[in-house]
């Protein structure tokens, strides 16, 4: 039996859906570094939590997360929603290390 719940089951669509959230609140902005930035220095400051950052075990970013980002980088570089996925990558780590709370601030889905 594998491991369920939103911190282990539900961490992909809890990603998916708080990314497509994003989009939307951006309304048609290009995402960049700077704008995710202040996006999750606001998220954070409203006690909110960043789904796909961060994990209790591991050290360096997900594996699957780097093969799923070369595939997309070679395949889809000009998808909105995966540019909005990269500016996250840029931007959410330096923001959470900054913050302290958390030992691996790197993607995990």
């Amino acid at each position: 039996c594998g491991l369920a719940g939103p911190l282990h089951g539900l961490a992909n669509q809890e990603c998916l859906g708080w990314l497509l959230d994003v989009q939307k609140q951006l309304g048609g902005k290009t995402p960049t570094k700077e704008l995710l930035t202040d996006f999750a220095e606001k998220t954070l400051k409203e006690g909110k939590v960043i789904p796909g950052f961060g994990h209790a075990v591991l050290r360096n970013t997900d594996p699957r997360y780097m093969l799923e980002r070369e595939f997309a980088l070679k395949h889809c570089a000009k998808d909105p929603l995966f540019q909005l996925v990269d500016a996250c990558y840029q931007a959410i780590p330096p923001v959470l290390e900054k913050g302290g709370k958390v030992k691996n601030p790197f993607p995990n889905v």
